[in-house]
């Protein structure tokens, strides 16, 4: 990601994993990108802080082919490949748009809480995970309704999750404890174990 202010001059480079070299940039629209690819590797999605915007990408042409206005500050994105779709964490808006991975369009807009950050899938594809470092929480999104079903409080604001098979990890801005949510116990009506070390 080349982040800028000047529209033309901010969107991604591509680099040849093979030669290391340039195949080419794209100018996808102002601001920091974060990058998510579909399964089949077909579409790179890339946000667009400033802009407002998440750019579609055909990776075997690095063409754009799509732009979509996804809210005032997309800050993350991420694809589920068990429900096809690319879920956009806005942080000013507190929404996460969701984007049809195959027909490239907007299919549903959740509702949360301003001050969203990081956004991650569960390795299973079933759950998005959105960071709130405002609010200090964990908003759980069943991705098979596109419904948030959870608020998870972890203190410190966190900023940071990655997950092994079993558990979630959640590091804290101002905290020195990593604390850990157990999979098993997201969804709908379920209370989630969160523990820390």
């Amino acid at each position: 990601g080349n982040n800028d202010a000047d529209a033309a001059a901010s969107g991604v480079t591509v680099i040849d994993a093979q030669t290391r070299q340039v195949a080419g940039f794209i100018a996808t629209g102002a601001g920091h990108h974060e990058i998510a690819f579909s399964t089949d590797n077909r579409h790179a999605f890339v946000t667009n802080r400033n802009a407002g915007t998440l750019s579609v990408i055909e990776v075997a042409s690095l063409k754009l082919v799509k732009t979509l206005s996804t809210g005032a500050q997309p800050l993350s994105a991420a694809h589920s490949a068990l429900s096809r779709s690319v879920y956009v964490a806005d942080g000013k808006d507190g929404r996460v748009s969701v984007i049809d991975a195959d027909k490239l369009e907007i299919s549903a807009r959740i509702a949360l809480k301003p001050g969203l950050g990081p956004l991650r899938i569960s390795p299973d594809g079933r759950f998005a995970l959105v960071l709130n470092p405002q609010e200090d929480l964990v908003h759980v999104i069943d991705v098979s309704t596109n419904e948030a079903v959870q608020d998870i409080g972890i203190a410190g604001q966190p900023f940071q999750v990655t997950f092994s098979r079993t558990f979630a990890y959640v590091r804290a801005m101002h905290s020195e404890r990593v604390s850990t949510i157990t999979l098993a116990t997201l969804g709908k009506g379920r209370q989630a174990t969160v523990q820390s070390f």
